[in-house]
């Protein structure tokens, strides 16, 4: 193995979220070896003194284990919110290092997670087709053989990217207009009209407070046929049970029942290409889903897109 990608944690002011995140990172398997980057955002104008008092529990936190073998701890004074926080910071470490495995602070990881990341990395690193390794796969019931595979779509739960990958996205979307009159276009953007995130896109575009970079990083990778990597079993679980974060909303969409946080990933895939099988799995279960319930399914789906 390479050398290995730093990781970066995002934190802002849940002190026991944080915590959680922190135990299960060091808890990895290459935790001992691997450099952290820890981003505190700052306090909001006006911020209560019980706001201010979580949001330095949460420094407390951050210092009082030697998480993994290097920490850095980056304070902003000021508060930048989640997407400009992840932009600046996910940009000044990937430019430093090439590489980089991207955690916020309300996740729990699999003992193999930093081992799969590293491993997928290392392996698509200079396969210009392959943008993103997720570590997060939805709880969409398909056979588990300790593999990995490919599926047309972005993460921003527990991921991994590359400085050439990253350094690729206009944040202005260029060329987004024609989803507005091409039906083909927003059908495939959709993905195969499973979800509308051609109306996300147009309604980021009219600055509608949404505040997302995701639906424009999916929007890049879209237009570069990219590919992501994806577990065929979450090695990423959602720990948000108290509906504390800022796009919280109910987690039975992002957790997997009975999780097992000893699952491993293997085998990788050498043919870079779109897992049919998994990917017709997938669309079918967020179709299956946004019918049950559209209002509750939006609330998750932007929770996911950090919208």
């Amino acid at each position: 193995m390479n050398e290995l990608a730093p990781i970066i944690l995002f934190t802002y002011n849940r002190p026991e979220h944080t915590r959680i995140t922190l135990e299960h990172l060091m808890a990895n398997d290459l935790a001992d070896q691997s450099t952290l980057y820890i981003y505190c955002d700052g306090a909001k104008e006006g911020a209560s003194k019980m706001q201010l008092d979580k949001i330095a529990e949460v420094k407390r936190v951050i210092r009082s284990v030697q998480w993994t073998k290097e920490i850095h701890i980056v304070e902003s004074e000021k508060n930048k919110g989640l997407a400009r926080n992840v932009i600046d910071g996910v940009t000044e470490v990937v430019n430093k290092h090439g590489k980089i495995i991207v955690l916020e602070d309300d996740l729990m990881l699999s003992t193999g997670f930093l081992s799969y990341m590293n491993t997928a990395l290392d392996k698509y690193e200079h396969d210009d087709q392959v943008k993103q390794i997720s570590g997060f796969l939805f709880p969409i019931d398909i056979e588990e053989n300790n593999e990995a595979f490919f599926l047309p779509l972005t993460n921003t739960i527990g991921w991994g990217t590359w400085t050439k990958s990253w350094s690729e996205i206009d944040l202005t979307a260029p060329g987004y207009e024609k989803l507005k009159t091409d039906k083909k276009l927003r059908h495939r953007f959709n993905l195969d009209g499973s979800y509308d995130y051609s109306n996300m896109l147009l309604k980021q575009m009219k600055n509608e407070n949404f505040g997302s970079w995701a639906i424009l990083y999916w929007w890049h990778v879209f237009n570069q046929n990219g590919l992501v990597l994806f577990p065929d079993y979450p090695l990423v679980q959602h720990n948000d049970f108290d509906y504390s974060g800022t796009h919280s909303g109910s987690d039975d969409h992002y957790t997997k029942a009975n999780w097992r946080s000893d699952y491993t990933i293997v085998k990788y895939p050498d043919e870079i290409r779109v897992h049919k099988e998994n990917y017709n799995v997938f669309k079918k279960y967020i179709k299956t889903y946004s019918r049950f319930s559209i209002a509750n399914f939006k609330i998750k789906l932007k929770k996911l897109l950090k919208i």
